[in-house]
């Protein structure tokens, strides 16, 4: 049998990601993956068509390994934070795939907007008005301004030395998730009475 006929779907996917959390997604080619998993560069375009179609493939699994650091986090007292603080601990611990995820011309998620507008925006959106008793259109708000600033501590941790603990990163998120909500809360208030 040929090596040509052993090469798996799964070994070039498993080799793409081990050369990303190393290396960075600048060093993925066809070439750096062939020696990685020992074959030629022929099952790589017999099984995908390109290197992007690789990319994308390769990008849906590692969105899944950050969701499972994201579902670590809904044990927290406060689910959404919690979910935050798993996003950060994410970039911190995989700075190459999260930076894959959210840092390069393969992103699919450049836009908060667009997150917010995903099944998993809406869960977390769904989150936010149980804990709060706030309305949709509030709790998204939440998320998105919330998210905003643990995007940009897990991009910060993601790039650089930060020497922020894990207690003063959860202390922001907290203080920014609080001030959000009052805020909010508030506003819906003042709506309510004006309206009677």
């Amino acid at each position: 049998m040929s090596a040509i006929a052993i090469i798996k779907k799964e070994d070039l996917i498993k080799g793409s990601i081990k050369i990303i959390r190393t290396k960075g997604v600048e060093n993925l080619s066809a070439r750096h993956l062939a020696q990685t998993v020992g074959c030629s560069t022929q099952p790589i375009f017999r099984i995908f068509k390109n290197m992007d179609d690789l990319k994308n493939t390769v990008y849906d699994d590692v969105y899944e390994i950050q969701n499972k650091y994201l579902s670590n986090g809904e044990n927290h007292q406060v689910p959404f934070i919690g979910i935050g603080l798993s996003y950060i601990e994410f970039a911190k611990k995989e700075k190459n795939l999260f930076k894959f995820l959210f840092m390069s011309v393969n992103s699919k998620y450049n836009n908060i907007l667009d997150m917010a507008n995903t099944e998993q925006g809406e869960k977390y959106t769904k989150m936010i008005e149980v804990s709060t008793g706030l309305s949709h259109d509030s709790s998204k708000r939440i998320y998105i301004n919330t998210w905003l600033i643990i995007h940009g501590i897990a991009s910060m941790m993601a790039t650089t030395n930060s020497q922020l603990t894990d207690q003063e990163i959860e202390s922001i998120i907290f203080d920014a998730f609080k001030g959000y909500r009052q805020a909010l809360m508030n506003k819906e208030l003042n709506n309510k009475y004006k309206r009677v």
